[in-house]
């Protein structure tokens, strides 16, 4: 297993447990008040929390991929893979971001009048990790299959 490999891995397996630890606390910080979605006091310290959560898995990651070995550190596959990993990952963000929208709009139709600023970014945080473990994913699917 290559060593960009295996820093997907890691990388992937950590936006995964961000990913899922944001997904299941989030489900108990928005309720719906008077037409409005609001979130309760803990929702921007979640945000936070994640955001720096996945800086740092991204640091910890930068620092395995530039830390000298015997191995080539990147060739031409490499810089191939990471690009089509990046475009998987920026698409499945375009499409998490306008089914968001979709969304706030089928909202609108059925009554709820209003979404809170903090609910909208925490769905947009969501998104985020959301395409950084797909954009993981799309990079070790390409390692192994492709």
């Amino acid at each position: 297993m290559p060593k960009q490999e295996k820093i997907a891995w890691i990388l992937g397996i950590g936006s995964l447990l961000i990913a899922s630890h944001m997904a299941m606390e989030l489900s108990g910080l928005l309720h719906l008040k008077d037409g409005l979605v609001a979130s309760q006091g803990g929702l921007l310290r979640l945000c936070l929390k994640v955001t720096l959560a996945g800086i740092f898995f991204e640091l910890v990651g930068d620092y395995i991929r530039r830390r000298p070995t015997d191995e080539v550190d990147m060739d031409e596959r490499d810089q191939d893979i990471h690009a089509k990993a990046d475009r998987f990952g920026l698409w499945v963000f375009a499409a998490l971001v306008m089914s968001s929208i979709f969304t706030l709009t089928g909202w609108q139709i059925a009554g709820v009048t209003a979404v809170e600023i903090p609910a909208m970014a925490a769905c947009l945080i969501l998104a985020m990790v959301a395409a950084n473990v797909g954009r993981h994913v799309a990079e070790i699917y390409h390692y192994r299959i492709g």
